[in-house]
């Protein structure tokens, strides 16, 4: 019997964008704040020094893979793919939130996210069309391990939380809805192992999800609708600001 292949991934999500305070970002291809070097070491000190490196194309993603190559002294190739950037917003790019909430309010809810997977904006991406291309990324690179050439032990990829609920839900054999439910702050780490065994229970172990180096404190629905609206930072479904706190009902 052949040892299954064992190969280990370790998913980022960019650091904050800074200045940022709203719904979406101003911009698709905003730059990262990586002035959190507390967070940045810590990140740093969980991943493998001898990985295969890949990054969304997106500015802040990228940023934040060479901040931490910096911390780990490294200076490894980083792989971009566009299958792995953020869910494209279309005409919605830069609303803040009471102007996109006057768009979407009437359309279908999700209780954890401020669109639907299926909800689609003009000239935009639905989050069926990025689980689309993350199944595509992740079916091209798993299909490696069942061939007789070298493929990778380890991947660091550096994304968007959009992007990395979908890689997890799909590996874990969610809905696409479901998946919108998963926490995903700032530069949190998430690590996955995959193998090619042939047994029961799946080819993918979720080992930890939205670890950061400084543990999440839950705020209720009630104290975050308290808040006066200048400290609020709700998120959604991928890029919708940076959030204390994900696993809250954003809507």
């Amino acid at each position: 019997m052949t040892e299954p292949h064992l190969t280990y991934w370790y998913l980022i999500r960019h650091a904050p964008v800074a200045g940022h305070h709203g719904a979406l970002y101003k911009e698709a291809d905003m730059p990262a704040d990586v002035s959190d070097r507390l967070s940045l070491d810590w990140l740093a000190a969980h991943l493998p020094r001898d990985a295969n490196w890949w990054a969304s194309p997106r500015r802040r993603a990228v940023e934040t893979a060479q901040a931490l190559q910096k911390s780990l002294s490294l200076r490894l190739p980083i792989w971009e793919d566009t299958r792995l950037g953020e869910q494209d917003f279309g005409d919605w790019q830069g609303l803040d939130f009471h102007q996109l909430w006057s768009i979407i309010e009437d359309l279908p809810a999700h209780n954890w996210s401020l669109l639907a997977a299926d909800t689609r904006p003009p000239g935009g991406e639905s989050f069926l069309d990025v689980w689309q291309r993350v199944g595509d990324f992740i079916t091209e690179h798993t299909a490696q391990a069942h061939c007789d050439h070298y493929m990778p032990e380890k991947y660091v990829i550096v994304a968007h939380a959009g992007t990395i609920r979908a890689f997890v839900g799909q590996a874990l054999g969610l809905d696409p809805e479901r998946a919108l439910s998963l926490g995903m702050q700032p530069l949190s780490l998430c690590e996955m192992l995959h193998q090619t065994g042939t047994g029961r229970g799946g080819a993918w172990q979720l080992l930890s999800l939205n670890r950061t180096a400084v543990p999440n404190k839950v705020r209720s629905t009630k104290e975050k609708a308290t808040k006066p609206d200048s400290e609020k930072t709700d998120s959604g479904p991928s890029d919708f600001g940076e959030t204390k706190n994900p696993d809250v009902s954003q809507i």
